[in-house]
């Protein structure tokens, strides 16, 4: 073989080794997450730490976790969703409501999607029927793709 067509060989491997090269801006966020959503407690009952979920397609992200007991940690069978919309740099702020019969809060976590992590850090506003005020309690979720 002659030099031109060793390197040609050459870099036709390291292309389908490395795969194709895509600016960093050009990235997609499209795809599945899984993680964790972690809040400090609110009040006579213990911190929350479980699973949530993420799916982001077409500049959209969506996700959910389900609403745990407050006193024993147990399902509940109600879940927390929400959903926002990915800025170019992967900036991205998660809006919901969910409400009860004996509560209700609305929440915002604010986070930016970087390759397969996302990080968001965010405040809950509470209600509780039969009581007055608003309890803010702040939480972080941490996110990375799944192969699925």
């Amino acid at each position: 073989m002659n030099v031109l067509a060793i390197r040609l060989v050459t870099t036709v491997v390291l292309l389908l080794a490395v795969g194709p090269s895509v600016p960093a801006g050009a990235q997609s966020s499209d795809g599945k997450f899984e993680g964790t959503i972690r809040c400090d407690a609110l009040p006579r009952q213990r911190p929350l730490m479980t699973k949530v979920t993420m799916t982001v397609a077409e500049g959209q992200a969506r996700y959910e976790r389900e609403i745990l007991d407050p006193t024993g940690g147990m399902p509940t069978g109600i879940f927390e969703r929400g959903q926002g919309a990915i800025g170019s740099g992967g900036e991205l702020t998660l809006k919901t409501r969910t409400e009860t019969s004996t509560y209700s809060y609305d929440a915002e976590y604010k986070g930016r999607i970087e390759g397969g992590i996302a990080h968001f850090a965010g405040i809950q506003y509470w209600r509780i029927k039969r009581e007055t005020g608003t309890i803010q309690r702040p939480c972080t979720l941490e996110l990375m793709r799944t192969s699925s």
